[in-house]
């Protein structure tokens, strides 16, 4: 989303106003994190953008840092003040962060730059706290579905009468047509992540559909963990099921995000939960576009539930104004955060799209999960996005639709820690035929409460 554009002169007034403005009174001093190595492909990009920037404000001093937000070792570069200016993490640790003191309140540096007028209302609610106070700059977003191949559909025969692939509307169906495609095709029906966390990430949207609840905060603050419950269990019964009785599942039980794209993108298996769009099928593993369709996630017994997350760029509390309002310029004058789609940023978007197709990727109609609304000739970008599409809108429009879907964010702490204790659960009862349910639930609670929420 973030391309070189012609900074509108508005914007450009609005954002030398603010930095000017800046508390602090010095130079404008800014370190931009998530910096690609010269070995990424991305890097020439991101250089060129950093040329054009630092041409735009020669009075800025601007560097760069290739720092990656990580879970073991972020705490230690905070506390001892290495952070950068601004740096990306998931919504998950918008709590951990905030409270610790490690990045800033940025409510009227947003405020005073209007983005809170053009930022998905939805994503604002996920970094703005009980109080108003807004901690970051919501960038990307996505909203769990469910990727269908549909070649090993037809193949297993679930098929409607117009030509298209029957859609489980339920679990117990989802395991039923994963089951199917199985005996049908030999293929798997179905496939589930198990490692790196991706288990947990993927596995906590059939849960809450179960109608588990993860945790709970008592009158003192204190979390307490409550997954050790019948709804939870029932959810891992379904994925016991999918492995044991219906013979659904991969034989390799040990997937992380890659592999099972490639079970996925290689005609090895039919379904898995993933949002649109999962460009690694057709560009590394030449899956037919025509082949792929993606809906909303089926329904347990407490409803359709999605989880919708993302990232947020954070700027460091010991920052000035001055320079988070410099970090911010950095972000708005790429176009992503730009107040109004230009004539500019129409013809870049449009060089994006062309050059997308040529790489052989997707291209949807419209936006899957849309991070900005209501800027100005919105509609423009909307008309030329689906100019170019190059898949049919019939395969996501169920996805489209949310219907009954109850979109919840990831778990409000030690999100992370939960989804690698799920990893060690689900690894449990697809390799052990005679996993006791009961015992894995109550040791997981267990294992979450002590080793994770007791330290928060």
């Amino acid at each position: 989303m973030k391309k070189i554009i012609a900074v509108l002169a508005a914007s450009a007034l609005t954002i030398s106003a603010l930095v000017g403005c800046g508390g602090s009174g010095g130079s404008v001093a800014l370190k931009i994190g998530n910096w690609p190595s010269k070995e990424q492909s991305q890097y020439e990009l991101y250089e060129s953008r950093l040329e054009a920037f630092k041409g735009a404000h020669p009075d800025w001093k601007v560097e760069t840092a290739e720092f990656v937000y990580d879970t073991k070792s972020f705490v230690t570069t905070a506390a001892g003040g290495r952070l950068p200016t601004t740096w990306a993490a998931p919504f998950t640790e918008i709590k951990m962060i905030s409270e610790a003191g490690y990045c800033a309140d940025v409510s009227g540096n947003i405020k005073a730059a209007g983005l809170d007028k053009v930022i998905n209302p939805e994503l604002l609610k996920l970094v703005t706290d009980d109080k108003g106070h807004i901690w970051g700059l919501p960038h990307s977003a996505y909203a769990q579905g469910l990727t269908i191949n549909k070649k090993l559909f037809k193949e297993a025969g679930l098929v409607n009468a117009d030509g298209t692939v029957k859609i489980p509307k339920t679990y117990d169906e989802l395991a039923e047509f994963a089951g199917t495609i199985k005996q049908k095709t030999g293929k798997a029906g179905f496939v589930m992540p198990t490692m790196n966390n991706q288990g947990g990430w993927n596995f906590i949207n059939i849960a809450w559909s179960y109608g588990t609840e993860f945790m709970k905060q008592d009158e003192n603050g204190k979390w307490k963990a409550t997954f050790n419950s019948d709804e939870f269990k029932a959810a891992l019964r379904w994925l016991y099921d999918m492995k044991w009785k219906y013979d659904a599942l991969p034989d390799d039980s040990f997937l992380d995000h890659g592999k099972r794209m490639q079970q996925l993108g290689t005609y090895q298996a039919a379904m898995t939960i993933a949002g649109p769009v999962e460009q690694s099928l057709v560009t590394q593993y030449d899956m037919d576009k025509a082949d792929i369709a993606c809906t909303r996630l089926p329904a347990g017994p407490a409803g359709r539930f999605a989880q919708t997350g993302g990232a947020v760029e954070f700027f460091d509390a010991k920052a000035g104004d001055q320079d988070i309002n410099a970090a911010m310029a950095w972000f708005i004058e790429q176009g992503g955060f730009a107040m109004e789609i230009t004539d500019a940023q129409l013809q870049k978007e449009e060089e994006n799209f062309k050059k997308n197709i040529e790489k052989g990727m997707i291209v949807l109609p419209k936006q899957a999960f849309p991070s900005f609304v209501n800027r100005t000739g919105e509609e423009k970008l909307d008309e030329l996005r689906a100019s170019y599409a190059n898949v049919d809108i019939a395969d996501y429009a169920d996805y489209y639709s949310f219907e009954d879907v109850t979109l919840k964010a990831e778990e409000p702490v030690a999100c992370q820690q939960l989804y690698a204790v799920l990893d060690g659960v689900i690894q449990e009862i697809l390799t052990n035929k005679a996993a006791d349910i009961d015992a894995i639930a109550a040791a997981a609670e267990k294992d979450f409460q002590t080793n994770h929420l007791d330290n928060l």
